[in-house]
């Protein structure tokens, strides 16, 4: 039998603004019916953080998408039947890109990343369902 080895996520808390971004991305996950592709107005964005439309606002929000992918390495790691003996994982991968006048920024949330906060970490900063 596979016995899991809790381990703490990071020695330092995240950033409010980046727990904030994670709430924000997880409660769109949930709201899409677990739909882990998102594709969502970047105005959104700059509401959630009170910041006005600007290349300063813009790319604050990058700064904070960055520390959010952050990537972790969770040993021992098994997910839907397999085992990974090492992974690197990432919360989600993102980008931002144009339709017509608006801009957007895409999101692939990653369900192993999820599967591993719930299971693998002791200090998770979100509440998987």
């Amino acid at each position: 039998m596979h016995t899991i080895e809790k381990k703490q996520l990071v020695q330092e808390p995240i950033a409010p603004e980046t727990h904030k971004l994670a709430e924000a991305i997880y409660s769109t996950y949930l709201t899409n019916k677990k739909d882990s592709y998102m594709l969502i107005p970047l105005s959104r964005f700059y509401n959630l953080f009170g910041l006005e439309q600007s290349a300063a606002s813009l790319e604050k929000i990058v700064d904070i998408f960055i520390d959010l992918t952050e990537p972790i390495l969770i040993e021992d790691f098994e997910f839907l039947a397999k085992r990974y003996p090492n992974i690197i994982l990432t919360f989600c991968d993102f980008k931002i890109i144009k339709q017509e006048d608006d801009m957007f920024i895409e999101i692939e949330l990653s369900e192993m990343y999820l599967e591993a906060l719930k299971k693998y970490i002791l200090n998770p900063y979100l509440e998987i369902k």
